[in-house]
This record gives structure tokens, C-alpha cells and sequence, in this order.
């Protein structure tokens, strides 16, 4: 378990780090992996609000469930970001998803809930 888990985890951190470089590029996305903790956070700018997921890879990965949460976002329900975080989990879980995968749903659909609105100058 902790030989293939570590394996995996290692693999999913090292596919980030390759980001990183450069390599793959999505304006206002930017991810940072905290290795010794086995934690993914993704920030997104979308017109001036930040937007934030943290992933959190458990030692028994993928065997274990990833800890998934979202930031407080301003103009966002609890209830959509539980459901984004619900899909994030379940591609990660069921669909044999990548980390980078489940960062891109959850990218795609925050591109979706600000297609076609105005940014609001008050808030």
C-alpha cells in the first residue's frame, strides 16, 4: 500500500511540477503542490475574484478518498461549490481522473458560471 501509493503520489506531483515549468499554460491558473503535506492548491483569477481548491492526496491514494475543499468565493453559492467539489472528488475517485484532471473541471466549470455575465464593480 505505501509502496504504490507513494508511487502514484509522486507521479501526480511530478506531472504538476511539469506545469510548473512551463510546459502547460491557462491564463490566471496557477498550481503549487505542498509535497510533504501531499496537498494540491489550484488559485484561479477570474475578473478580479480569486477562486481557490485545495486537494489534499491521503497516504493510502488512490485507495483512500482525496480530501477536497473550495475557498469562500465571493458571488458563488455553498451549495455550487460543494457540487464542483463533488465532481472533482468523484472524477478523482471513480474515473481514474488526474490531479490535473479534476483541476481542469473544476476551471471549466467556473469558466461556465461567468459566461456571459458582467463583472460586478460593487462587489
Amino acid at each position: 500500500k505505501s509502496y504504490v501509493s507513494n508511487a502514484i503520489i509522486a507521479k501526480e506531483l511530478e506531472r504538476l511540477n511539469m506545469i510548473g515549468l512551463g510546459r502547460w499554460n491557462s491564463e490566471g491558473l496557477t498550481i503549487a503542490s505542498r509535497e510533504n503535506a501531499g496537498e494540491i492548491v489550484a488559485t484561479y483569477l477570474k475578473e478580479d475574484s480569486m477562486l481557490t481548491i485545495l486537494l489534499k492526496l491521503p497516504l493510502g491514494y488512490p485507495l483512500k478518498q482525496v480530501e477536497v475543499q473550495t475557498g469562500k468565493q465571493l458571488g458563488l453559492s455553498k451549495l455550487r461549490r460543494q457540487r464542483w467539489a463533488l465532481q472533482v472528488k468523484s472524477l478523482l475517485s471513480f474515473n481514474n481522473g488526474s490531479v490535473l484532471d479534476a483541476i481542469l473541471l473544476w476551471k471549466k466549470n467556473i469558466d461556465k458560471e461567468f459566461e456571459g455575465k458582467e463583472p460586478c464593480f460593487i462587489c
